[in-house]
């Protein structure tokens, strides 16, 4: 494939030479720009926000998860761990079994 362009690019020198930069001409003041987030960003935030914020924390599940983490207890059973995932992934949370 053979690209042709008819244009030249004034800003490139030869190598090693500096040559002098100028700012970019804007039409408006000092301080005016604006940035707009998109829809899924804003989502994003919110979600953070809100996961933040959340009292959803059990003290009594926390304090009984620190236990078996602190005897040894916690992540052996590998195959019932893979099992619960597997059910919370099928299962709606109305009509889980458990």
């Amino acid at each position: 494939m053979k690209v042709e362009n008819s244009r030249t690019n004034e800003a490139v020198g030869p190598v090693g030479v500096d040559l002098p930069r100028t700012a970019p001409k804007t039409g408006g003041t000092a301080g005016s720009d604006q940035v707009r987030f998109s829809g899924d960003l804003r989502l994003a935030h919110a979600a953070v926000k809100a996961a933040g914020s959340s009292d959803d924390v059990r003290p009594d599940a926390v304090a009984m998860a620190r236990l078996e983490l602190a005897s040894g207890s916690l992540g052996t059973d590998l195959e019932h761990l893979a099992d619960r995932i597997v059910d919370a992934l099928t299962y709606s949370h109305d009509d889980n079994p458990s």
